[in-house]
């Protein structure tokens, strides 16, 4: 098994961006389907988790993730989607990915600045998929789908985002002002 680290790589313009690692895992998907449909002869239509019996049609529970034998490694179901990870978050600018930024209402008493496994922290301060606004994490504790791999995923940058709060709920994410 190779193994696909999932880290920001530079642009050729000096950005930090996933692209590189999402394209990775979207060749992989592709390959992998592909081997599928040659073994099982005939083609394999990709559809939604909720098009699937087990998975709940509403809201979904911790099912899509698990965690594997080793501790940095993850299972997660996906359905259409190659990626847990959106490139950029839905919303272009929200302040609320830097500690500094967020006074009174930031997580904890410093900003995260390497990651951990304890609480599991993959994205660090100020980083465009980190969250560090302590009232979305108490609000996203019980409901979000990928807390196993990264307790400080912004809500924005993650696919499941529909799956974990309803319209209204978005709506009251202080993301973006």
């Amino acid at each position: 098994m190779t193994v696909v680290t999932l880290d920001y790589l530079k642009d050729d313009d000096g950005i930090e961006t996933l692209t590189p690692h999402l394209a990775d895992i979207r060749e992989r998907m592709t390959a992998l389907i592909e081997a599928c449909e040659v073994e099982l002869r005939g083609r394999l239509p990709m559809a939604e988790l909720s098009a699937f019996p087990g998975f709940p049609i509403g809201r979904m529970e911790k099912g899509p993730v698990r965690n594997l034998r080793v501790a940095d490694e993850w299972l997660v179901a996906t359905g259409s989607a190659t990626h847990f990870l959106l490139a950029e978050p839905r919303v272009e600018r929200c302040g609320y990915h830097s500690w500094v930024n967020c006074g009174a209402h930031a997580v904890a008493q410093s900003a995260v600045m390497a990651r951990c496994l304890e609480p599991p922290i993959f994205f660090t301060d100020a980083q465009r998929h980190h969250c560090a606004y302590q009232v979305v994490q108490d609000r996203r504790e019980a409901r979000c789908l990928i807390q196993g791999i990264d307790s400080r995923t912004c809500c924005q940058a993650c696919v499941f985002l529909e799956h974990c709060w309803t319209t209204e709920e978005r709506a009251g994410l202080p993301c973006g002002t």
